[in-house]
This record gives C-alpha cells, sequence and structure tokens, in this order.
C-alpha cells in the first residue's frame, strides 16, 4: 500500500478556516455534505477541506456520519494532516482507505488525540507516513491501523501515551530510523506470520517512564495469521515490562535497564534472546531483574546485568549458562538469584556438560530463595540430563537453601548425580512440569 508523498496545498482551504495562533488551521468535520468523502468541502465546517500536513488539523467529534472515505476517484489518494483529533465521539470511526490499495495518510508533528466520550473502537485504513517527530495520545479506547506505517527513511521519535490501546495491523511496518517511545496504555501488535511481518520494523523501543499512573503493556495479539510477535531491535526498559501473550512473544534486541526493572508477563511465553544489561548507556549501575508473572520467561542471551534476579511468581528459565549472569562475568560477586515462595527459577542448557553446582546451584542467594530451584528441556527437543552431583546444604558455600526452597521443572529434565537436601528431608515439586 506504500506510496510517494504528495502535498496538496489547496490555498481554497484557508479561506474558509480560522488560523490559529501558532499557525495551524481547525477544519471540523460536519458530515453534511451529499457523500461521506472526505475532499467534499461541504462535510467540513468551513466548507473546504483539511490537506496540509504542515498546517491542516483535522477534528472529529459526536457525528452521525462517521464513516470517512479518504480517496476521491480520480484525483485523491492521499491525506496530509498536521494533526488529527477524534474527541467526544459516542460511536466508532472508520476512515476508509480501501480504494485500490492506495491511500496514504501523512501526519505532522501535531500526532493524534483519539478521546472518545465512550471506549469505542475506530479504524483508519489507510498507510501512515510520519512527517515530524509526534506524540499519539490514546486516551482510552482503541484505534486501529489498518495499513503500514512508515517513517520516510527519517529520524523520527514516535511516543504513545494515553491509557487507550493502540493497533498496530497485519503489516510489515517501516520504522527504518525511528524511535518508538512507549509510555502509558498498550501497544497491540500483531504475529510475523509466514510473511516475516517486523511490527516495529528496525525501531528502538524505549518503554517508560510511565506517565498517568499506567504501566505501559506490550500485547502480542491473537490474529487470524499463524506465527509469533518479534520484536527485533533494541528495547530500554525505564521501569517495568509489562506484555499480555495471546502469541509467544520473543525480544530478539539488546535490552537495557535503566532502573531496576520488573518482567509482568501473563498468557503465552516470553522469550529474551539478546543480553540483558545495566543501563543507562554510558554510565551503568547495578541493576536487579525481578520476575513477576503468571508465564513461562525463558532467558537465552549473554547476560550482564549485575543487580541480581529474584522471581516473586511465574516461571524464569536461563536457557543457557551464559545467560546467567554470575556466569558471563566470571564472578561470584554480581548479583545473585533468589525466589519467593511461588518463584521457579530453572536452568536449560541442552548442551551443558559443565558442573550444574558450580554454574547454577551456587550463583543462588540460598537463604533467600523459598521457590523452586528447576531444571528444564526444551519441549522440542530431547530431554535435557544433568549428570553432576546437587547439594543444596550449607556445605558448598557456608550457607544452605531455604527450609522451603524445592527442587522441580517446568517441562522435564533428568537428574542423574547425587542429591543433598538441605536439611534432612527431600523436597521435589513445583513448575508445573
Amino acid at each position: 500500500m506504500k506510496r510517494p508523498l504528495t502535498y496538496l496545498t489547496g490555498l481554497v482551504a484557508f479561506i474558509f478556516a480560522a488560523s490559529l495562533a501558532n499557525g495551524q488551521t481547525t477544519f471540523t468535520w460536519t458530515g453534511h455534505g451529499a457523500n461521506n468523502e472526505w475532499f467534499n468541502g461541504a462535510n467540513w465546517d468551513v466548507s473546504s477541506a483539511p490537506n496540509n500536513v504542515e498546517t491542516a488539523n483535522a477534528v472529529f467529534g459526536e457525528s452521525g456520519h462517521a464513516h470517512i472515505q479518504l480517496w476521491s476517484d480520480p484525483y485523491d489518494y492521499s491525506v496530509d494532516v498536521y494533526g488529527l483529533t477524534i474527541a467526544g465521539n459516542t460511536h466508532p470511526y472508520y476512515f476508509d482507505g480501501d480504494y485500490d490499495g492506495n491511500i496514504t495518510m501523512t501526519i505532522g508533528a501535531g500526532g493524534i488525540t483519539y478521546s472518545p466520550a465512550q471506549p469505542v473502537r475506530s479504524v483508519i485504513e489507510a498507510d501512515i507516513e510520519l512527517y515530524d517527530d509526534q506524540t499519539w495520545n490514546i486516551a482510552n479506547g482503541t484505534l486501529v491501523i489498518d495499513g503500514e506505517m512508515y517513517d520516510g527513511d527519517s529520524n523520527f521519535t514516535f511516543t504513545k501515551t494515553g491509557a487507550g490501546t493502540l493497533v498496530f495491523g497485519d503489516y510489515d511496518n517501516e520504522f527504518d530510523y525511528s524511535t518508538i517511545n512507549l509510555n502509558n496504555g498498550r501497544l497491540a501488535l500483531s504475529p510475523i506470520n509466514g510473511s516475516g511481518y517486523r511490527p516495529l520494523g528496525y525501531a528502538d523501543l524505549v518503554i517508560g517512564p510511565a506517565t498517568g499512573g499506567n504501566n505501559p503493556i506490550i500485547v502480542a495479539r491473537n490474529t487470524n495469521y499463524s506465527g509469533w510477535v518479534e520484536l527485533d531491535n533494541e528495547i530500554t526498559l525505564n521501569g517495568a515490562l509489562t506484555t499480555e501473550n495471546y502469541r509467544e512473544l520473543y525480544l530478539k534486541g539488546e535490552v537495557i535497564m535503566n532502573s531496576d526493572s520488573t518482567i509482568r508477563s501473563r498468557g503465552m511465553p516470553l522469550f529474551i534472546e539478546d543480553s540483558i544489561i545495566d543501563g543507562p548507556s554510558g554510565t551503568p549501575a547495578p541493576r536487579k531483574l525481578i520476575v513477576d508473572s503468571s508465564n513461562i520467561v525463558v532467558l537465552t542471551g549473554n547476560n550482564a546485568y549485575t543487580g541480581g534476579t529474584h522471581v516473586i511468581n511465574g516461571v524464569l528459565i536461563f536457557g543457557g549458562a551464559l545467560s546467567i549472569p554470575s556466569n558471563y562475568h566470571e564472578s561470584s560477586s554480581v548479583g545473585h538469584l533468589s525466589s519467593g515462595p511461588n518463584g521457579y527459577i530453572g536452568f536449560a542448557d541442552n548442551g551443558y556438560t559443565g558442573s550444574v553446582q558450580h554454574y547454577f546451584i551456587n550463583d543462588f542467594d540460598k537463604a533467600n530463595t523459598h521457590g523452586t530451584i528447576g531444571f528444564d528441556s526444551d519441549p522440542e527437543a530431547s530431554i535435557n540430563t544433568f549428570t553432576g552431583n546437587i547439594d543444596l546444604s550449607s556445605a558448598p558455600t557456608g550457607t544452605a537453601f531455604a527450609s522451603d526452597a524445592k527442587l522441580g521443572s517446568a517441562t522435564e529434565a533428568i537428574l542423574s548425580g547425587t542429591i543433598t537436601p538441605q536439611g534432612t528431608t527431600y523436597r521435589f515439586g513445583g513448575g508445573g512440569g
């Protein structure tokens, strides 16, 4: 659906419109024309249609004419606005750009404000091209972009605010050079399916700091397409990483923690496949990773964060020896692993032949581990066999595990060595495997 930018600067549009002090002009939709076309001036309060990316503010309020045809056969195949406001409406809007798959809406620095009076779901069926840095404030309800998003090969900053939901549709979005800031509300992304769609393209993603008292949430959507949701580039955390996974979610870029960060994830598994490191870049400080989830979180990168790992709820699995930060740093002074009674920390390196006591068990803050110490396998591969002895007593390091710590598996594994309990009782279970 992608097409080159076209800027129509019809002077007539400004004869009737009231100019704002900042040089922008407001056009308010009335829908009083003989048809529902955007370019029919009779549908606007100033008797002319907005179509200028640097000056035109298009405003949509409560209207009985909420189906807007963006194209005007045979002349107009693009809509250019400085900003788009949809506010006070109790019925959803539908912006119909389905004319030969060829409609582009270009949006300038004014961005989008979506603030319906009821939490309705509106749709813009068009490709969206960014013309400048901009903020989309989705205050409530849901706004769906049913078309490609692209930045015109420019380095823009795109910021999503507001407690509502912004949905990027089933397209390979081309944020080639931009940065996306998610400060509030939900950003819903589609599976890659067989075409390898990248919902955020090559954009870096910055999550937080949260605004408006709501943690920003990544939603891995469940659509008619098969596959998983995949984010390929760098992610910076200024607080929590919160996800709702209706499909498996894969984070394939480096994750930078600018503060102690909590993973709150539910639904299908979350996979973080690149390194998690201390931030900010250039002046890093020790950062702690906390997991408070109801699903499985799998870390397979060479993790270099130094503030420790604590699991309150949910299952955390290290997929390799170097995924455990103390092993990556080859230092016992790096923050250790610990868990609450409902927490699970597992190890699932199917190629590992070293000492699980040295590279896993001794990495725990034993006195503060009250959950499950797990051994796991990739469900799609053969069952892992861990051959080394496992000693949960105080003998190896001078400190025993807490009395309620236990061994278990979230998947399945074979332990063939000798197991020494932390006291006189063997405790097994936990993890669901």
